[in-house]
């Protein structure tokens, strides 16, 4: 509901309100977890430095949860956050095509994978020093682990391939 077609309501919502906002993907089921317990339940965040931003995010967000009848609770998370800076030139391996990569690598670990927005690779390509932050957020520390470690795998995947054209 919030994410709409092919992302166009949470587009919306960003563009409108000005504020970040990521639903957050399922969490993997560890075995311990039953599935058909809240089989929808999903975590949204809203950031901005900007809280009139975030206000109408939230705002926006509320008003679908109410039109489609879905409960709505606001309560604050714990979020484990770790930040990495990687090589700039490497940043398109942790995307992918159309950020694919980087999708599945949230799905896969349950947390969210945020990247730097800096200058065009070919920029980054010139200063070989250049670094990226990627910040990793999620709602525990295995999470957050389990990002850290896909980042890193494509990281060096990346340089591999680097080494083997050079």
């Amino acid at each position: 509901w919030i994410i709409g077609k092919e992302g166009r309501r949470l587009r919306q919502i960003v563009e409108e309100s000005g504020a970040q906002v990521v639903v957050e993907p399922r969490p993997p089921m560890d075995g311990r977890s039953d599935p058909a317990a809240s089989p929808s339940l999903r975590v949204i965040r809203i950031r901005s430095k900007d809280q009139a931003a975030v206000a109408k995010a939230k705002s926006m967000v509320a008003a679908i949860c109410e039109e489609a009848g879905l409960p709505l609770r606001e309560q604050p998370l714990t979020v484990v956050r770790e930040v990495l800076d990687v090589p700039s030139a490497h940043t398109g391996r942790i995307m992918g095509p159309g950020g694919s990569w980087v999708m599945a690598m949230q799905r896969s670990s349950g947390a969210s994978i945020f990247i730097e927005r800096k200058a065009p690779a070919a920029i980054a390509a010139q200063d070989p020093t250049s670094t990226t932050k990627v910040t990793l957020e999620g709602p525990t520390q295995a999470t957050v682990d389990a990002a850290r470690r896909a980042v890193l795998n494509a990281v060096a995947e990346s340089e591999a391939a680097a080494a083997a054209a050079a």
